[in-house]
């Protein structure tokens, strides 16, 4: 009679386990502006950046609206909210780079814009620590185009990720409403 020796076996999955739960994950979200036009991917690396997924997400397929799904179809969770706030001190944004070009022929659009920004990148530098930054906003007064490469680079291990989805689900679940409310 044969006997299966399972050690070695049982050794490699835990090696595979640790590996998996030690490893970071790293999400870069590239947004593309040109004038009109927008396009937003997203790039996935895992495990030791072994693993690459590439994938676009706007514009995306042309789907059939079945329901209108608004923020006010969901309820914040006070409760939830220290969760949320300790969940986001976990995530580690590595890289932020902006560069924004912005022209209008109305001096007073192109500087109202340029203020909306720099206040926005102010309150960016505030929020979160980074290991490199990037802000830059170039303005002109001649013509009329609006142009931009924004990417954030976010690195986060597995259980984070985890408690991210479960976070979120028990959200969406206490969030449902019924008709009439």
């Amino acid at each position: 009679m044969k006997y299966i020796n399972l050690h070695p076996m049982i050794t490699i999955f835990l090696a595979i386990l640790i590996l998996l739960i030690i490893s970071y994950n790293h999400f870069i979200l590239t947004i593309y502006i040109k004038d009109n036009k927008v396009k937003v991917l997203l790039n996935i690396k895992m495990l030791f950046k072994l693993i690459r997924i590439k994938k676009q997400i706007y514009p995306g397929k042309k789907k059939k609206k079945n329901k209108k799904i608004g923020i006010k179809n969901i309820k914040f969770l006070r409760g939830e909210l220290q969760n949320i706030i300790d969940l986001c001190k976990k995530i580690k944004i590595v890289e932020v780079y902006s560069n924004l070009k912005i022209s209008n022929k109305n001096t007073y659009i192109t500087i109202y814009l340029s203020a909306l920004i720099n206040g926005i990148y102010g309150n960016i530098i505030n929020i979160f620590d980074y290991e490199k930054i990037y802000l830059n906003l170039v303005q002109s007064f001649t013509d009329d185009y609006f142009d931009g490469t924004i990417r954030i680079h976010i690195k986060l291990r597995m259980n984070n990720i985890v408690k991210a989805i479960l976070l979120i689900f028990k959200i969406m679940k206490k969030g449902k409403t019924k008709e009439g409310e």
